[in-house]
């Protein structure tokens, strides 16, 4: 699970804008918030980019958390991976 969609929420930002802004399909910022398909680690750096230039203060950790991580060590297993 991530954080992305709740993120862009928070900014009341749409799928549209979002996908705008970073160079992607509507469909693909869908495929990401549902969980269906993971960004590669150019397009998490540009969600990062996008999310913090427009209000929030994130990092790829805070949209995509390792769900086996425990207290504060957090890697970045959800992007690059297809």
């Amino acid at each position: 699970m991530n954080n992305l969609k709740a993120l862009r929420r928070s900014l009341r930002m749409t799928q549209k804008s979002l996908a705008e802004e970073i160079g992607q399909t509507i469909s693909s910022i869908g495929h990401y918030e549902s969980g269906r398909r993971q960004p590669d680690i150019k397009t998490c750096h540009q969600l990062v980019v996008a999310l913090s230039k427009n209000g929030e203060r994130v990092s790829i950790e805070d949209i995509f958390p390792d769900p086996n991580a425990t207290g504060n060590s957090l890697s970045v297993t959800s992007c690059g991976q297809g």
